[in-house]
């Protein structure tokens, strides 16, 4: 399985979590953030699945495609260690909130 569809999967259930009141697994979502800084420090492959609009929920995907392109800038500008691993958390969930909003 793909780094993405593992990501959308830990955050559709992250999502389902915030809308159900219950607590977030963060130590999953701390997986897929050494899994994201890993690939993107040995090739642009997420980089170029972001930017190529894939399918699937669109909050999903933003809090996705963030957390790839920001931490892709992080790298770039020398980011590491703890410091990166941060950036590449906020922009997985930076938006994670909107789930909690009632659709009505």
């Amino acid at each position: 399985m793909s780094w993405y569809r593992k990501a959308e999967g830990e955050l559709t259930e992250a999502a389902t979590a915030v809308q159900s009141q219950r607590p977030l697994c963060i130590d999953r979502i701390r997986a897929l953030v050494r899994g994201l800084v890993s690939a993107l420090r040995h090739d642009d492959e997420l980089v170029v699945e972001a930017l190529s609009g894939p399918s699937g929920s669109p909050l999903i995907t933003n809090l996705i495609n963030v957390g790839i392109l920001g931490t892709k800038v992080g790298i770039g500008l020398g980011y590491y260690g703890e410091e990166l691993d941060r950036l590449a958390l906020g922009g997985l969930v930076h938006d994670i909130g909107l789930f909690a909003v009632p659709k009505s």
